[in-house]
């Protein structure tokens, strides 16, 4: 798949031989004649649709220049080995959303489940699952920490607070 660069302008004392090299925020052409933008990454979001958390968690996102392909937990059909590609090497606690009606109630409690126990709750009620979870290519987390989050594809101007933290929207 070839895509043509559009030249930027170059500096006088640039001299070295094209082509341009691609930059993000370049915008390049692609077959059928189409120019798009070059973005930083391509972050699959799984969220919870309508969450005003995972709103401004994608806002964020978006505004430090990558793109966001969004996917609703629930209509996804998970697999013990799907959840485990984001979860593995977490605690079984920290699979949870933490604000889930059953959790904050008592009915479940995290701390106390075994990983058959905690996957087969989270593949029957997707909402238990702690959002977002994040796939850039191969890798994949689970999780919104601003920090770890700008280590691995880069994250401008996150603000101060757990981004995590589910806030209802107000009129």
């Amino acid at each position: 798949r070839s895509a043509f660069i559009a030249p930027r302008r170059r500096k006088f004392d640039d001299l070295s031989p094209g082509p341009f090299p691609v930059e993000r925020g370049d915008y390049v052409w692609v077959p059928g004649g189409a120019t798009r933008k070059v973005t930083m990454a391509t972050v699959t979001f799984f969220e919870k649709t309508g969450c005003a958390g995972n709103a401004r968690q994608k806002a964020l996102l978006v505004a430090s220049g990558h793109e966001v392909v969004a996917r609703d937990l629930r209509d996804t059909a998970w697999t013990n080995t799907a959840l485990l590609d984001f979860l593995a090497g977490l605690p079984v606690a920290r699979w949870f959303n933490r604000t889930a009606p059953a959790i904050k109630s008592g009915g479940i409690v995290p701390e106390e489940l075994d990983e058959p126990t905690a996957l087969a709750l989270l593949r029957e009620n997707p909402l238990l699952i702690r959002r977002p979870l994040l796939q850039v290519g191969c890798e994949r987390m689970v999780g919104f920490d601003a920090d770890t989050i700008n280590a691995w594809i880069g994250l401008r101007d996150a603000p101060a607070g757990d981004l995590e933290a589910c806030r209802s929207v107000t009129a």
